[in-house]
């Protein structure tokens, strides 16, 4: 279990990341903008759009994309030797990994508190969006 919550922070936070650099991005575009006369809220507004579009993105990219590409493993995942297949023992379809993510809104009430409470209580250590997908997170090099 020790794994998969140090996966998911370090998951979060190459999401993180993501985001900063989207965001200063954003700043360094912005500033141009600001000196011909844009209206200076377009100095805030520019970076925090940047930002959300930035998580998001990477949210998609981390949760979603990598998963697929590499047999179910988040970034996070394959340098812990964990990786995400179905009940059955076979990899996530995108539909799986879409739901998944998408269930990160309950998982990650309270600060990630329901999914760690699920991920303790339940036989196979499943957060909610496992359980409603029908998926389990493994050690990689088990079958």
């Amino acid at each position: 279990m020790l794994r998969r919550f140090l996966q998911y922070v370090l998951d979060r936070l190459i999401v993180f990341m993501a985001a900063l650099v989207a965001a200063a991005l954003c700043v360094r575009a912005a500033i141009p903008l600001i000196v011909s006369g844009a209206p200076p809220m377009l100095f805030f507004w520019l970076p925090v759009g940047g930002f959300v579009v930035g998580a998001l993105a990477a949210t998609v990219w981390v949760e979603v994309v990598a998963p697929l590409r590499s047999g179910g493993a988040t970034p996070a995942m394959g340098w812990l030797g964990l990786r995400i297949q179905t009940v059955r023992g076979n990899p996530p379809s995108l539909g799986d990994l879409l739901l998944r993510s998408l269930l990160f809104a309950v998982d990650g009430l309270l600060m990630g508190l329901v999914g760690a409470v699920f991920i303790a209580l339940t036989p196979r250590h499943q957060r909610v969006g496992d359980i409603v997908t029908r998926t389990v997170v493994v050690r990689a090099d088990l079958s």
